[in-house]
């Protein structure tokens, strides 16, 4: 082989590796962002197990307060105590019964290697009895670690900018609500296939 092939076969190895370093990090920034998904898929539709699962054995939900009046700070670590917090989540604010959505946008995605955090805005939106309403807004911030090839949340932070009162609803439109919001006329399958 001449020192001229020689050469451009070099060029073209580099760049294949380069290239797929590419693609290793399209797909570990895609695995990322679908945990983060699954968190309010899981969270909104009481599937308390499988959110759970999103967590390492020592990981934490943090949830920090810009103001006292807002609200308590929340700080839940491991396992037994995500499983034990949101069960009584999914009690008061799941599907079939209320809907309660955890919505994440403008993700700011970094990896370094097996450590991976997202940056994002975080919105609450819920269906009441006295109808739609935005309760709290603010950042997320998660911190992840890839740990036997799945991406699994260490800390999940919620660091809340503004909440707003629960309006309180008249008794005849919290029965229009229970009417409305049954089993038996949820639209929602009881689990989804993914």
């Amino acid at each position: 082989m001449d020192q001229e092939t020689a050469a451009a076969i070099g060029r073209l190895n580099t760049r294949n590796e380069e290239l797929a370093a590419e693609v290793r990090t399209l797909r570990d920034r895609e695995a990322v962002m679908e945990v983060v998904h699954r968190y309010a898929h899981f969270i909104d539709y009481a599937r308390d197990q499988e959110w759970v699962e999103l967590f390492t054995e020592d990981g934490a939900m943090i949830v920090k307060r810009r103001d006292p009046a807002l609200g308590n700070d929340l700080y839940v670590r491991g396992k037994k105590a995500l499983l034990e917090f949101v069960t009584r989540h999914s009690k008061g604010a799941a599907a079939p019964y209320f809907y309660d959505k955890h919505v994440t946008t403008q993700a700011l995605i970094k990896v370094e290697g097996d450590r991976a955090t997202v940056q994002s805005y975080g919105y609450g939106f819920d269906d009441t009895p006295i109808g739609f309403w935005v309760p709290r807004w603010g950042r997320t911030v998660d911190y992840l670690v890839r740990q036997n090839g799945r991406w699994l949340i260490y800390e999940h932070y919620v660091l809340t900018d503004a909440t707003d009162a629960e309006p309180k609803p008249t008794p005849e439109q919290l029965a229009k609500f229970d009417a409305r919001n049954t089993p038996e006329k949820n639209w929602a399958p009881k689990t989804v296939p993914f």
